[in-house]
């Protein structure tokens, strides 16, 4: 999900309105369906989504990445990093599997 879905700055604060509608629509299906996010960007770790959208999870891409280098420092600070950034009431983030 992107706030600018154009990045010319004419299809902006979709976010908000894609993520919201679907939060709305969720709420008179079935309110136990968790809606996940997936950010344009993979660098960071999405946790504007999670306050800014109304979304549930989103993909936890930098943790992802530590845990694909194997260092295990790096994987502890993502892990730390991730549980810091989550919002209360969000989450779990989700690992996205490369097919």
């Amino acid at each position: 999900m992107m706030d600018d879905l154009d990045g010319k700055g004419k299809l902006t604060k979709t976010c908000r309105g894609v993520s919201g509608a679907a939060a709305l629509a969720r709420s008179t299906v079935n309110p136990g369906i968790s809606i996940i996010a997936e950010q344009a960007d993979w660098r960071p770790s999405g946790d504007d989504l999670l306050r800014r959208g109304d979304v549930d999870i989103v993909y936890a891409f930098p943790l992802r990445a530590a845990i694909a280098s194997l260092d295990r420092d790096a994987i502890a600070k993502a892990i730390e990093s991730t549980q810091d950034k989550t919002p209360v009431g969000k989450g779990p983030t989700h690992l996205y599997r490369e097919p």
